[in-house]
């Protein structure tokens, strides 16, 4: 255990150190880190997006402001998260053999959580009007509530016994196994779930990256096993499932022994040389050894390995250090959206008065890049901005 640590600690130095080469070299020219750093802003500026509350917020003279208000408040954030956790607490508790009694108050719990559920939704149709549709969590909710009602309906009609309507217990299944994923809306109710989720997506490109290379090295393993041991077909663990008699199946046996299953099995069955195995059934040779022992060394002990790598040098890189851009970012922003509430007087989403802008940009900081504070010059800077107008 501890060579195979320092064989990973060794690799993970390496791999940080040919990473940053290749990053600091772009346009054959050598970009300093502050312009990578420039650059990367760049990227989160362009995929930045207005508060959703705030763009979908109504008039306050509006009716439909109270609810809005409501549904964005932070008691309802929390009463909601709360219904979620009791809820697949419910959906825990329901085991084999149960009493009648038992099972009927489940059902009858799982109606209330269910009721909940559409008032929220409901609610939030009324809070944010047609906008409700344009967000992805909006439409996951709905969808799930109204998976939801599927399977209180379809259990109903099977336990009535009307086989003309009644549905296989699969679907049924599926459908509830579908209602655990209310606890994905937990990600975007808490910061640290949040942060999480962004290391995901951040590691993507180079995950894939890894990830096609890890499938080639696979698919290379695949044919030298085809060729090599195609006449092994059985053993204590090759059979008719797994074995390396066309290429289907000895990428399926490649993938099976990625995972450390039974991989020195396999190995000692395709190197038995013994007088007493049978030409085609259990005949192999001795280069197995070095074929599954590269195997892997190659694919566990590296290439699963560089999957860690690439998740704990970007959680370092974004999260871990002081000063990243990642939280530099994100407070920018906040700092922000909140000065752009401030002058916006009235509850009419994320438009701005236009006599409003001097004074949002003067309450702005001096690292937002403007350094005017004459009032005539500061017009002019706006207006080179080339921000897009609108009239009312």
């Amino acid at each position: 255990m501890f060579m195979l640590n320092l064989f990973v600690g060794v690799m993970f130095h390496n791999f940080t150190k040919v990473q940053k080469q290749e990053t600091e070299t772009f346009g054959g020219s050598v970009a300093t880190e502050q312009q990578l750093n420039w650059m990367e802003v760049q990227r989160m500026i362009v995929r930045a997006e207005p508060n959703y509350n705030a763009r979908t917020a109504p008039s306050k003279t509006s009716w439909r402001a109270g609810v809005h208000m409501f549904i964005t408040s932070f008691f309802f954030e929390v009463f909601i998260s709360v219904v979620i956790l009791l809820n697949m607490l419910q959906m825990m508790m329901l085991y084999d053999q149960q009493s009648d009694a038992y099972g009927l108050a489940l059902d009858v719990t799982n109606y209330i959580f269910t009721g909940v559920f559409t008032v929220e939704v409901a609610l939030k149709l009324i809070g944010y009007g047609v906008n409700f549709w344009y967000d992805a969590w909006n439409l996951f909710d709905f969808v799930i509530v109204l998976c939801s009602y599927i399977d209180i309906t379809f259990t109903n009609i099977a336990d009535n016994s009307i086989r003309i309507l009644s549905i296989g217990p699969q679907l049924l299944r599926v459908l509830r196994v579908f209602r655990v994923t209310r606890l994905m809306r937990l990600v975007r109710k808490y910061k640290r779930l949040q942060e999480i989720m962004e290391i995901i997506q951040l590691c993507l490109p180079s995950i894939l990256n890894v990830l096609a290379l890890l499938s080639l090295i696979l698919f290379i393993y695949a044919i030298l096993g085809c060729y090599m041991f195609y006449n092994v077909t059985g053993g204590d663990a090759i059979n008719s499932v797994y074995n390396f008699s066309n290429f289907g199946l000895a990428m399926m046996l490649c993938l099976k022994m990625a995972t450390g299953e039974d991989w020195n099995l396999f190995m000692f069955d395709c190197a038995r040389t013994s007088a007493d195995c049978v030409a085609g059934l259990g005949c192999g040779n001795v280069y197995a050894y070095i074929y599954f022992i590269s195997f892997k060394i190659i694919v566990t002990f590296i290439m699963l390995n560089l999957f860690v790598l690439v998740v704990l040098q970007l959680f370092e890189k974004y999260f871990i250090e002081s000063e990243n851009i990642v939280s530099a970012f994100k407070e920018d922003l906040e700092l922000f959206e909140e000065k752009w509430q401030q002058a916006r007087p009235s509850h009419s989403g994320f438009f701005l008065n236009v006599n409003k802008l001097r004074k949002f940009f003067l309450s702005l900081p001096d690292r937002f890049s403007h350094e005017e504070t004459d009032p005539n010059k500061l017009s002019k800077y706006i207006l080179s901005l080339g921000i897009r107008w609108y009239l009312a």
